[in-house]
């Protein structure tokens, strides 16, 4: 008895605290932009490894890890340029 009415007490605190994050418009935004970035992120240090240890050539694997951020290179000039010249709200 006294068990269950602890368990009772520790989900009603575990609801009082999710509470904010289930009733916000933009957590699921949120959330999914977190998932996105640490997606990218064990990416950009997995990739280097699974080339090294595929091939075992630093060469090749900074030839994939150059191809790869290529595009970031390239469309970072023209990115910050249509940021700085049209309206934020407007992009968005």
């Amino acid at each position: 008895m006294q068990i269950e009415s602890h368990l009772k007490k520790k989900q009603r605190v575990l609801d009082n605290f999710l509470m904010p994050f289930v009733q916000s418009r933009s957590f699921p935004l949120w959330l999914s932009q977190l998932i996105s970035m640490l997606g990218g992120s064990v990416t950009t240090v997995i990739l280097p490894m699974v080339v090294y240890s595929l091939t075992g050539s630093t060469t090749m694997m900074g030839i994939v890890m150059a191809a790869y951020m290529l595009p970031y290179v390239i469309m970072l000039p023209f990115s910050g340029w249509i940021v700085d010249r049209y309206d934020r709200v407007k992009i968005s």
